[in-house]
């Protein structure tokens, strides 16, 4: 179910233009910058943590809280990049068997999990990718993707795959993620 939810919301992407050049539409699967994209992903959990503080509702989607919009939203950018990466590389032998229910139950029994945790978990995948280490990066974006869904549960959030697939829905209609708007001055480029 994983890597069928990540290949969607990747070609999703592909089709909404975020893995082509905004000026000549080539496809940037090899070239695009990983460690804005996992920066990306760390900035939509710092977003989590603003939503935790101030307890308010999301701008994007008000019927839910920002701190569960900002999750979807984290866990939206770790499967397309899960996506991108079983495109480039082909799948991850280790995700033919991943258990993701069974793994997220494993660590609530392991630990207290954090938004900090998940932030370290991105880490790792930063480090692994740094390091060239290919396969262990691909691993920790798993790991990331389980961390999240782990975090959500902590805090009670037991719709966040009906969260993504209206964040998802919402984000098809913006008008900052049209190409065009993204070409134009002060848009939104990554």
């Amino acid at each position: 179910m994983i890597l069928e939810r990540a290949r969607k919301i990747h070609l999703g992407n592909v089709d909404a233009g975020w893995w082509s050049d905004l000026n000549t539409g080539d496809c940037i699967l090899v070239t695009r910058n990983r460690p804005e994209l996992m920066m990306l992903v760390v900035s939509e959990l710092a977003e989590a943590h603003e939503g935790q503080m101030r307890g308010i509702p999301d701008d994007k989607l008000p019927q839910h809280p920002m701190f569960n919009v900002e999750l979807a939203d984290t866990a939206i950018r770790l499967l397309d990049m899960i996506g991108a990466e079983e495109r480039l590389h082909g799948v991850l032998t280790v995700a033919q068997s991943f258990d993701f229910d069974r793994m997220v139950g494993d660590l609530l029994t392991q630990t207290n999990v954090s938004l900090m945790d998940a932030v370290n978990c991105v880490s790792t995948a930063m480090e692994h990718y740094r390091k060239g280490r290919t396969e262990e990066y691909r691993i920790a974006l798993l790991a990331s993707l389980v961390m999240v869904f782990a975090v959500a549960y902590v805090h009670e959030v037991d719709n966040l795959w009906q969260i993504i697939d209206q964040k998802i829905s919402f984000n098809r209609e913006r008008a900052d993620h049209k190409p065009e708007n993204r070409r134009a001055a002060n848009g939104k480029r990554f």
